[in-house]
């Protein structure tokens, strides 16, 4: 118990320590997802709904063939110096715009795609941070060039606390939005089956498919429950909504953002099993800042050494 409550009050909300194989998993993470993001990208050639800056700008030309193969060959160049610590400010910029752009793009069909928006803050962060570094050298490159290990670890740090933040966003957004969610939660089974019907419109089949895996049959059964017993909602819900609160937490230590990740990727992967949405990037983004797999590998094999 006393070792239990020193580790507590060691607790501080100060920098991991970074290694650069770290600093490479993370970076190679973010970069990879930019580049799938744009690969992925649709080929829209109207704005029918804009928003955000696609009211002031005309964004179809990210439609473009020709403007997508010739950005998308600069985006790998810039995805690699990203990945080595080359160049950031620049690469990074370049890579907001593309995602920002296509994304914007995409948003402004009629329909909200919210899969990339925590990505674009993680990036925009940490392009700010390293603005702010050049800054603080008196626009020296040189100079900021020097202190490269010491503001990378900052810019790691950066995206840690963005991920966190939206997190946490998220969670107050449902306490002071309309109604009282907890007691609300007991009409989620209205919107599994709003899912599960509008999903028939996908492939005529919707989820009576009977050749399913065992994952899928578990999700399944997991969604008949809920919607079999509302009451079990708001204890189900509320987990989601606790774990979301609390996420500034992984600031605190490594061991805090490793348990946070690991639930938040858990509850990620059942609500995905339940109603077939995707949090791909919102995993990959808690594996690069909260599980921080080099960092417990090293110790894992530092120890069994």
């Amino acid at each position: 118990m006393k070792k239990l409550w020193a580790w507590f009050k060691s607790l501080r909300f100060q920098p991991f320590a970074y290694s650069h194989v770290e600093l490479l998993f993370v970076r190679a993470i973010l970069a990879w997802m930019v580049w799938d993001v744009y690969q992925n990208a649709g080929t829209w050639s109207v704005q029918a709904d804009p928003v955000g800056i696609a009211r002031f700008v005309d964004l179809t030309i990210f439609a473009n063939e020709e403007f997508h193969r010739v950005t998308a060959t600069i985006l790998l160049f810039c995805c690699a110096a990203y990945v080595f610590g080359l160049a950031l400010p620049v690469v990074l910029l370049f890579m907001i715009v593309l995602l920002i752009g296509t994304e914007t793009l995409e948003n402004s069909q009629g329909s909200t795609n919210h899969n990339t928006q925590i990505l674009a803050l993680c990036l925009i962060g940490q392009w700010i941070w390293q603005i702010i570094a050049i800054f603080r050298k008196g626009w020296n490159w040189s100079a900021y060039a020097e202190d490269g290990r010491e503001r990378e670890q900052v810019s790691t740090w950066v995206g840690l606390q963005i991920v966190a933040s939206c997190y946490v966003v998220s969670g107050i957004s449902k306490i002071l939005g309309d109604g009282n969610w907890v007691l609300d939660s007991v009409n989620y089974p209205l919107q599994l089956i709003k899912t599960e019907r509008m999903s028939y419109y996908n492939d005529l089949i919707g989820h009576v498919d009977e050749n399913v895996g065992w994952l899928k049959s578990i999700g399944l059964w997991m969604r008949e429950m809920l919607i079999a017993y509302p009451w079990i909602n708001p204890f189900v819900l509320s987990i989601g909504l606790i774990l979301e609160l609390v996420a500034f937490a992984a600031l605190l230590g490594r061991v805090p953002a490793l348990v946070l990740g690991l639930l938040l990727i858990s509850f990620h992967f059942i609500v995905h099993l339940i109603m077939d949405l995707t949090f791909q990037y919102n995993i990959l983004l808690l594996i690069a800042f909260f599980v921080g797999v080099p960092y417990w590998m090293g110790r894992f094999f530092r120890r069994s050494t």
